[in-house]
């Protein structure tokens, strides 16, 4: 499955960065979204971190085993941007893929999906610099049987999570610094 996205979200790219990695509210605006934790940090920006997603009725629910890394991208000449953007140099890529180390094995009530690609690319908008351009994409495999109903339902919602990600940053006041008022 392969879902794509792009939108804003009312937050510089580090403040960002913090809220997307904030296991603790996600579930407040991915609606699939039903607990995680970090495993372990292998560095500073580097993260394991299982995840539980809600199934679709009648399907069971997913879990995932990923690996995710945070990278600055600070050096303009990393990006192929002109003069004449609206894109600053100051963004973000954060990348994952499935560990399948099973430091947490698998357990009956989900399947484990394997994660093939996540990436969220975040990038400063020259006009507002509090707030950022995000490109999300997602490539993975949800394991087991999947009635294609289930499916669609999954893509149809992939495009809103930037928006609820958004309505939840203004409803919960959440400024540049990725925390609450």
């Amino acid at each position: 499955m392969f879902l794509f996205t792009i939108g804003t979200l009312p937050l510089s790219t580090e403040a960002a960065v913090v809220v997307l990695n904030d296991l603790n509210i996600k579930s407040h605006w991915d609606s699939s979204f039903d607990s995680g934790l970090i495993i372990k940090h292998l560095d500073s920006y580097t993260t394991i971190t299982y995840a539980q997603y809600k199934g679709i009725f009648p399907t069971k629910p997913r879990d995932l085993l990923y690996r995710s890394h945070i990278h600055y991208l600070q050096d303009p000449t990393t990006l192929s941007i002109d003069e004449n953007s609206d894109i600053l140099a100051t963004s973000f890529s954060i990348v994952s893929d499935s560990n399948n180390n099973n430091i947490i094995p698998e357990k009956s009530t989900h399947i484990r999906s394997e994660l093939i690609y996540a990436g969220m690319y975040l990038q400063s908008i020259r006009e507002d610099p509090l707030s950022c351009r995000v490109t999300y994409l997602v490539a993975n495999n949800p394991k087991g049987s999947l009635p294609s109903f289930a499916v669609s339902v999954a893509a149809s919602k992939a495009p809103l999570v930037i928006a609820s990600l958004r309505k939840f940053i203004k409803q919960n006041h959440v400024h540049s610094q990725g925390k609450e008022h």
